[in-house]
C-alpha cells in the first residue's frame, strides 16, 4: 500500500492528479468501491478536500489566535507559529508515507499562514503609523491610544482633547 502511494507521489502527474489518484485507490481498499466514488467524481473529491481543509484552517487559525491573545506567540528568538509550522511541514515532507503526513503539511502551511500575516501586518502597521497614515484594520482588544498615529493623531493630544470635551473648563 505505501509503496504504491509512494510511487504515485514520485510521479511527474500535477500534484491534484496525484491526490485524486491515491484518494480513490484508498477508497478502493477501504471497500467503498468504484461505484461510490463515480457517484460523486472529482468535483465531490475535491469538495471533501476543500471543506476539511478549510474546518483545519478555521481551528488552527482561531487556536492560534487564542494562543496569541493569551500568552502571545513571540517567544524566544523564533516564533511560535513558525517554529510549528515550519517542523510540521518539515515532518510531512521526511514521513512522507505516514498516515497523517498531508494533514501535518496542511496544518503546517497554516500555522505559516498566521506568522506571515502577523509579521506583514506589524511590519505594514509601523511603518504608516511613522508616517503619520492611519492602519486600516485593527484587531478586537488593540487600544487605539497605545498605537500613536494609527487614525493619523498623536494618542495623547487625542486623550487630552477627549478629556476637555468630557470636563470643559
Amino acid at each position: 500500500m505505501a509503496d504504491l502511494v509512494r510511487a504515485i507521489h514520485a510521479s511527474n502527474l500535477p500534484s491534484h492528479h496525484k491526490e485524486t489518484l491515491v484518494d480513490k485507490w484508498i477508497a478502493q481498499a477501504r471497500g467503498a468501491g468504484p461505484k461510490a466514488l463515480a457517484k460523486i467524481g472529482v468535483h465531490g473529491m475535491q469538495g471533501v478536500h476543500a471543506v476539511t481543509e478549510a474546518g483545519s484552517a478555521l481551528v488552527i487559525g482561531g487556536a492560534a489566535g487564542a494562543v496569541h491573545a493569551t500568552i502571545g506567540l513571540d517567544h524566544g528568538k523564533v516564533p511560535t507559529d513558525l517554529a510549528l509550522g515550519g517542523l510540521l511541514a518539515l515532518l510531512s515532507i521526511y514521513k512522507a508515507d505516514a498516515p497523517a503526513a498531508r494533514q501535518a503539511g496542511v496544518i503546517g502551511s497554516q500555522l505559516l499562514t498566521v506568522f506571515s500575516f502577523r509579521k506583514v501586518y506589524d511590519f505594514t502597521a509601523g511603518h504608516r503609523k511613522a508616517k503619520g497614515l492611519p492602519v486600516g484594520g485593527g484587531f478586537a482588544g488593540e487600544d487605539a491610544w497605545s498605537a500613536p498615529g494609527m487614525y493619523g493623531e498623536d494618542p495623547q493630544a487625542a486623550l487630552a482633547q477627549l478629556a476637555r470635551s468630557l470636563h470643559p473648563t
